[in-house]
């Protein structure tokens, strides 16, 4: 069993908070994606407890936090954005509006 260091510790606590970020996602919005995030950090603080993480892991987790997320998240929540404000509903329909 490894005793991680403080920094270590940081990096976990960093993690338990955006694993409870992906789970709010996960059942709010149920995006796979997150799904795959919240595994992904369920295996990253795995290597942090027993220290056989290496750098790598480090820039990929990096990498898909600061680049993968927001592009998805804003793709998708742009699209369904300019779907519903912009074009309104799918023609046929019926809402409120037409007396249903």
């Amino acid at each position: 069993m490894c005793y991680p260091s403080r920094s270590h510790m940081l990096v976990v606590f960093l993690n338990i908070v955006h694993m409870s970020g992906s789970l709010y996602f996960m059942f709010r919005i149920h995006f796979m994606y997150f799904t795959f995030l919240y595994f992904l950090n369920l295996l990253f603080m795995y290597f942090i407890f027993t220290c056989s993480f290496v750098l790598i892991f480090h820039i990929l987790m990096f990498y898909l936090e600061l680049y993968f997320v927001p592009l998805l998240t804003g793709y998708v929540a742009g699209i369904l954005w300019d779907h519903v404000h912009l074009y309104g509903p799918e023609p046929g329909i019926l809402t409120e509006q037409d007396g249903v």
